[in-house]
C-alpha cells in the first residue's frame, strides 16, 4: 500500500507537470497568434494612415503622369519597415513600383483607389501596398518565445513544490490509512481512528467514508433480512411466489408462497421437473418450451396456465420467467408464480355479462336506428314545410302587391265609365261642343294609359311569380339565365321586405347561362335574404344585403354579403345544424341554413363557406357548377 502511495505520488507529479507543460505550450501558441494578429492589425492601421497622408499626391502623380511625384510617394511609403512593396497602377500604362525584395506577390496587396483631382467620382488607377508580414511574424515569435520560457521555469518550480507537498500531505497519511484498513475485519466492529491533524482534510474524509461504508454495509445486511421477511409476507398476501434456478447446478430455490400455492411441504427439496410433474401434460409442455426459449434466446415469458397442485387441486396460475445472461452465457433463471384462480373466475363472469350487454346493445341499436329513421322523416317533412311556408309567403306578398295595380285599374275603369256616361248625356241632348269632345278624348286617353300601366305591372308580377312558384313547386332542371332568375326571386320578395329600412342589391352579369335547378337556387336566395333580415340587421339603422356573381370557369361563384352584426366564431360552426337558431321563438325555425346547405351540396352539387366578423358583417360564398352533373 505504501508502494502504491509513492507510485501515485510520482504519477500525480508527472501528470500535473505534463499538464502545466502543455498549458505553457498552448499559452505560447495563443500568445504568438494574439501578438501576430495585434501586430498585423497595428501594421495595417499604420499603413492606412500613411496611405491617407500621401494618397492625394499619388492621385496627382497618376493624373498628371508625373514620375517625380510618383517616385516620391513610393519612397515615402517604402521608408516604413512594415511595407514590403508598393505600386502605382494608373491608366494608360503609367505604372511605378518599389520592392524590398526580388519577388513580391501583388495579388496579396491592399488596393487603394485613386481618383481624379478634378472629378472625385472618376477612378484613374490604384495604389497597391504589400505588408511586410515577415517582420510582424518575427516580433510575435520573439514575444511568444520569451513568454514560453518563463512558463517552463514556472512549471519546473511548480513540480518541485508539488512533490514536496504531496509527500507531506498525501503519501504519508495514505500509508497510515492503509495500515489501519488492514486491521479491520468484517463483523468485528472495528473502525478507523481519525486524529486531530487530519480531521478536516481529505484523509479524514476518506477515513470517515470508510467507517460510514462499514456502517452502511451492516445496515444493508439488516435491511436485506427485513426486506426478505416483507417480501415473503407480501407474496403471501398477493399470492405471488418467487423461484430461482441455477443453471450450472440445477439448484431450484423456492419462496414460501411457492410451497403454499402448490400445496407442498415447506422447504421441500425439489428439482424443476419434480416441481411441475403434477400438472397436466399440455401445461408442462408449454412451460418447458418457454423455459428453453428463455435460456437459448434470453426471451422472457409470461404465461397463464391451468395447473394441478401436489394435492390434486385444480388452479390457474400466472407463470413468469426471465434468464440472466453473463458474457453471452445463461447462468440463472428466475421468475414468479401467482395464483389467479379467482381472477379467472371473475373474467368468466365478466364475459357472461359482456355477452348479455352485447345483446342489449344490439336491441337498443335497432331501436335507435328506428328512432333515427323517424327523425329523418320528420326532418324531411319540416324541410318541405319550410319550402311550402316560403311559397305561401310569396303568394301572400304577390297578392298584396297586386292589390295596388288592380285597385288603380278598377278606379280608372270607373272614372272612364263616368266620363262615357257624361259624354253620352251631352251627345243625346245635341249640345255637344268641341271642348266637350276634346275633354272626353283626353279623359279616355289618360284612363287607358293608367289602365295599361297598372295591368302591365300586374302582368309582370304574375309572370315572375308564376315562374318562381313553378320552379319552387317542381324543382325541375332547365336552362335559364342566372341574372334573370335571381332578379325574379328578389322581385317576388320585394312586397314583404320593402317596409323594412334595409335594401337588397343585385350585381349579377347578364349572359351566364345555367343548366341547373332554378327552384332550389331561388330557395337558397330567399333563405339567405330572410336569414339576414332576421339575424343580421336590426331596424335601428339601414342595412345592405348584396348579391354578386363571378364566373370561374365551369362554375359560378355567388357572393351573398351583409354589413350586419356578424356571427360569433362558436356559432359559425353550428350554423348548418338542423334546428340551430339564435332566435328560436322569435321568428327563427333553425332550418333555413340547414336547407341551404342541403340544397347547395346535394341538389346543385356545389360547395359553400362562411366568413364573418362580429360587428362588421357576414359573407357566404356559394360555388355551383353551371351545368349540374347528371346522376
Amino acid at each position: 500500500m505504501i508502494r502504491f502511495a509513492h507510485s501515485l505520488e510520482y504519477r500525480l507529479v508527472t501528470l500535473v507537470g505534463f499538464g502545466l507543460l502543455l498549458c505553457s505550450l498552448l499559452a505560447g501558441i495563443f500568445t504568438y497568434n494574439y501578438t501576430y494578429n495585434r501586430q498585423l492589425e497595428a501594421a495595417r492601421s499604420l499603413q492606412d494612415q500613411l496611405v491617407r497622408t500621401i494618397q492625394a499626391q499619388a492621385e496627382v502623380a497618376a493624373f498628371a503622369f508625373n514620375v517625380e511625384i510618383a517616385e516620391g510617394v513610393l519612397d515615402g511609403l517604402m521608408a516604413n519597415p512594415v511595407i514590403l512593396a508598393v505600386k502605382i497602377d494608373a491608366m494608360e500604362n503609367f505604372k511605378h513600383e518599389r520592392l524590398a525584395r526580388a519577388q513580391v506577390d501583388f495579388n496579396k496587396a491592399t488596393v487603394y483607389p485613386l481618383h481624379s483631382p478634378v472629378d472625385s467620382v472618376e477612378r484613374i488607377g490604384n495604389l497597391l501596398v504589400v505588408q511586410n508580414e515577415v517582420q510582424v511574424d518575427n516580433e510575435a515569435a520573439q514575444y511568444a518565445f520569451i513568454y514560453t520560457i518563463v512558463m517552463l521555469i514556472q512549471v519546473a518550480v511548480a513540480a518541485v513544490l508539488l512533490t514536496f507537498t504531496l509527500r507531506s500531505v498525501m503519501t504519508r497519511p495514505v500509508a497510515q490509512l492503509a495500515q489501519g484498513m488492514l486491521k479491520i475485519r468484517p463483523g468485528g466492529g472495528e473502525r478507523l481512528e481519525v486524529d486531530a491533524a487530519h480531521a478536516k482534510n481529505e484523509i479524514g474524509l476518506l477515513s470517515n467514508s470508510v467507517n460510514a461504508l462499514l456502517d452502511a454495509a451492516e445496515s444493508a445486511i439488516h435491511e436485506e433480512r427485513t426486506l426478505r421477511t416483507a417480501l415473503d409476507t407480501t407474496g403471501r398476501i398477493a399470492r405471488v411466489g418467487g423461484w430461482t434456478l441455477e443453471l450450472a447446478t440445477q439448484t431450484l430455490t423456492l419462496s414460501d408462497e411457492i410451497y403454499r400455492i402448490h400445496d407442498m411441504e415447506p422447504h421441500a427439496s425439489l428439482s424443476i421437473e419434480e416441481a411441475i410433474a403434477n400438472s397436466n401434460l399440455e401445461s408442462q409442455g408449454i412451460f418447458r418450451a418457454a423455459v428453453s426459449i428463455a435460456i437459448a434466446q434470453g426471451k422472457p415469458f409470461d404465461l397463464e396456465l391451468p395447473w394441478t397442485t401436489f394435492t390434486g387441486r385444480s388452479i390457474w396460475v400466472r407463470a413468469q420467467g426471465q434468464c440472466e445472461i453473463d458474457r453471452g452465457r445463461a447462468i440463472r433463471l428466475y421468475g414468479a408464480f401467482q395464483d389467479i384462480t379467482e381472477r379467472k373466475q371473475l373474467q368468466d363472469e365478466i364475459l357472461r355479462h359482456q355477452e348479455q350487454l352485447e345483446h342489449r346493445v344490439i336491441k337498443r341499436t335497432a331501436e335507435l336506428e328506428a328512432t333515427m329513421e323517424s327523425l329523418h322523416r320528420s326532418q324531411e317533412e319540416l324541410t318541405r314545410s319550410e319550402a311550402k311556408a316560403t311559397l305561401s309567403v310569396l303568394v301572400a306578398s304577390v297578392s298584396h302587391e297586386m292589390s295596388t295595380p288592380i285597385g288603380n285599374s278598377v278606379m280608372a275603369s270607373s272614372t272612364l265609365a263616368d266620363h262615357v256616361k257624361s259624354f253620352q248625356s251631352v251627345l243625346e241632348t245635341g249640345q255637344l261642343k268641341r271642348s266637350d269632345m276634346n275633354g272626353f278624348v283626353k279623359a279616355v286617353h289618360d284612363g287607358v294609359a293608367l289602365l295599361q300601366s297598372n295591368l302591365q305591372r300586374a302582368q309582370n308580377l304574375l309572370r315572375n311569380f308564376k315562374q318562381v312558384a313553378a320552379d319552387q313547386a317542381s324543382e325541375q332542371r332547365r336552362r335559364f339565365d342566372l341574372a334573370t332568375a335571381i332578379k325574379e326571386v328578389v322581385q317576388t320578395l320585394t312586397p314583404s321586405i320593402k317596409h323594412r329600412p334595409h335594401r337588397v342589391t343585385v350585381d349579377v352579369p347578364n349572359g351566364i347561362e345555367m343548366d341547373s335547378f332554378p327552384g332550389p337556387l331561388g330557395q337558397i336566395v330567399i333563405n339567405l335574404i330572410n336569414n339576414a333580415y332576421l339575424h343580421a340587421f336590426d331596424d335601428s339603422r339601414p342595412g345592405v344585403f348584396s348579391i354578386r356573381a363571378e364566373l370561374e370557369g365551369p362554375r359560378v361563384h355567388l357572393i351573398f354579403s351583409d354589413n350586419g352584426m356578424g356571427i360569433k366564431p362558436e356559432d359559425v360552426e353550428r350554423m348548418f345544424q338542423p334546428f340551430f337558431s339564435t332566435k328560436i321563438g322569435q321568428g327563427g325555425t333553425g332550418l333555413g341554413m340547414s336547407i341551404v346547405d342541403n340544397l347547395v351540396h346535394k341538389t346543385l352539387s356545389g360547395d359553400l363557406k362562411i366568413r364573418s366578423v362580429v360587428g362588421v358583417g357576414t359573407t357566404i360564398d356559394v360555388f355551383i357548377p353551371r351545368v349540374v352533373p347528371s346522376e
